[in-house]
C-alpha cells in the first residue's frame, strides 16, 4: 500500500473539537488541527513556536504562582512570596 502524505500551511480553524473529526464537508476540517501543542497561529493561517519560560531564580519559603490571562494574547504568571528577593 501507498503512503500519503500532504502538507498542511493552513491552521486558522485552530484545534478541532473530537466532534469535528468525522466532517470533512466543513471548512473547519480543512483548517484546523487534532492538537496544536505551545504554539501561537498567525491570522494569515500559519503556526509558530511560543517563547519558552525564563529562569530566574530559586525562591524559598512560601510561594503562591497565579496564571493570568488579559486575552488571547497577553497571559501572565505572578509569583507571590512570603519573602522579599
Amino acid at each position: 500500500m501507498t503512503n500519503l502524505f500532504t502538507t498542511k500551511t493552513n491552521f486558522t480553524a485552530g484545534e478541532l473539537s473530537p466532534d469535528l473529526l468525522g466532517r470533512a464537508d466543513l471548512n473547519a476540517y480543512a483548517n484546523g488541527a487534532l492538537k496544536l501543542e505551545n504554539v501561537f497561529i498567525e491570522p494569515t493561517g500559519g503556526i509558530h513556536r511560543r517563547p519558552g519560560l525564563q529562569y530566574l531564580q530559586t525562591l524559598t519559603g512560601k510561594t503562591r504562582l497565579i496564571s493570568y490571562e488579559q486575552d488571547s494574547q497577553n497571559a501572565y504568571l505572578f509569583l507571590i512570596s512570603d519573602r522579599q528577593t
